[in-house]
């Protein structure tokens, strides 16, 4: 009962709380990846986290996390191509050369493509902000009942200051 009443009278707040808890349970559910090192930058910068879907199909400029055998971390880099063997080519955005694989690269390697990505300051900007907008703007209150005989009426003075000229 008191829950419906605090989600009756504070609608934004409960908005807030109800985006919160859905981008609490995307993020333990989906795939993502901090980006650790600058090869992206500045397309990708340190601390990015990337969200990856699982996909079989590559075309070159596609952002993919892949982690070969005894890579303690995965990487995300652009897929720029096959080789003439058949595997996977990548290169870091901020990399002169691409990549040199100690093995051969391949589909089966690959963690998935890059569908969103944020950058954590960004992310950590954006909830201030509408944490701030919650609480700054809260929306007009609805008076109960009782508040109508504490409001006061535009005739009434008695509580009103008068300034000096």
């Amino acid at each position: 009962m008191r829950i419906m009443k605090t989600i009756r009278t504070h609608p934004r707040l409960t908005v807030a709380f109800v985006l919160i808890g859905l981008l609490t349970i995307a993020y333990l559910l989906v795939p993502k990846f901090v980006i650790g090192s600058g090869s992206m930058e500045p397309t990708l910068p340190v601390g990015t986290i990337v969200v990856v879907q699982p996909t079989e199909d590559l075309k070159p400029t596609d952002i993919i996390t892949f982690q070969q055998e005894g890579d303690s971390r995965p990487t995300t880099h652009t897929f720029i191509g096959y080789a003439e063997d058949g595997s996977l080519m990548t290169k870091g955005d901020a990399n002169p050369t691409p990549d040199v694989h100690s093995t051969p690269l391949t589909m089966e390697n690959v963690k998935g493509k890059v569908v969103f990505a944020i950058f954590i300051p960004r992310l950590i900007a954006f909830v201030l902000l509408v944490a701030a907008g919650i609480m700054l703007f809260p929306g007009r209150r609805k008076m109960q009942e009782g508040d109508a005989d504490e409001a006061q009426s535009p005739t009434d003075t008695s509580n009103r200051v008068s300034i000096p000229a």
